[in-house]
């Protein structure tokens, strides 16, 4: 069975060496990279040809959502999941607007990253039931 390679983006090394750590526990899920900057993870991203990257929103440059909207032009076909410590109801529409398929606050479990990923990677949409109550009102 192919692994599903996952690149990670987030200004904090602590949390990226966090998710790795949990991720690299699945064994369906491989992590391919890290990166902290915008530059970083287009350049990883190019190289490594993940099949999902994991996004926060604030950057040691750039920011999150401007890096959903330029990788999505480059790989129409890439799935992202942003997992941030700002509120959903701050940054999860932006997100999704700009191409991520799901958004996961950094106060969830890792079986809800886990959940979130494998909804992400299947195509669908990942947020929580109010923001899925409130897009759906819309």
């Amino acid at each position: 069975m192919r692994r599903t390679k996952i690149l990670i983006v987030d200004d904090h090394p602590l949390v990226r060496q966090g998710l790795a750590f949990s991720l690299s526990t699945q064994d369906a899920l491989e992590v391919c990279g890290e990166a902290a900057t915008e530059s970083e993870a287009i350049a990883l991203a190019n190289q490594k040809r993940p099949d999902l990257m994991i996004v926060d929103i604030t950057l040691k440059s750039g920011n999150g959502i401007e890096l959903i909207k330029q990788l999505k032009e480059r790989q129409p076909k890439l799935k992202i999941l942003v997992v941030s410590a700002f509120q959903e109801s701050l940054y999860g529409e932006r997100a999704l607007r700009a191409g991520a398929l799901g958004y996961l606050n950094k106060q969830e479990t890792d079986t809800k990253l886990l959940d979130a990923i494998e909804v992400v990677m299947r195509g669908d949409r990942y947020v929580s039931p109010e923001l899925s109550r409130r897009l759906i009102a819309q």
